[in-house]
């Protein structure tokens, strides 16, 4: 399948423009997966949430821009799997650093959970001497 580039709309009405490597469909045609290069990792895509598909990502974003600006698609889908007519509020989906590539420069961080004191113990002191910073709680604050 290649790349490919595509709208999507999540259950709550976000929509995005993603681009995707490697891509191929699962379970038949019902999901989509490969590497997403919007997010920098591997996702998987309901291909009935799949609002169009684009020839570059740039195209995909302004469509995604456009749907927000007006509130209006074309396109739904219902709870039985049928289309229609829709005006709705979308929200453009976006988290923090969604096109920013991932910054790997700092010092690795990790934390162990789920391990027997003495096997974790074991494991931190291993994580130090490779010169990372070991948390004992995933907590922020």
């Amino acid at each position: 399948m290649g790349n490919i580039y595509f709208v999507y709309m999540t259950l709550k009405n976000n929509v995005g423009g993603y681009a995707l490597s490697d891509a191929c469909l699962t379970r038949g045609d019902e999901y989509l997966h490969g590497f997403c290069e919007t997010r920098g990792h591997y996702r998987t895509f309901k291909n009935e949430r799949v609002i169009e598909y684009f020839e570059s990502l740039g195209e995909a974003v302004d469509f995604t821009e456009s749907i927000c600006a007006t509130n209006k698609l074309d396109f739904n889908v219902s709870a039985n799997g049928g289309a229609f007519l829709s005006e709705r509020r979308y929200k453009k989906y976006e988290t923090p650093g969604m096109l920013a590539p991932s910054d790997f420069s700092t010092t690795p961080e990790i934390c162990f959970t789920g391990f027997k004191k003495e096997d974790k113990e074991r494991l931190s002191q291993k994580a130090k001497e490779a010169g990372m910073i070991v948390r004992k709680d995933i907590t922020v604050k």
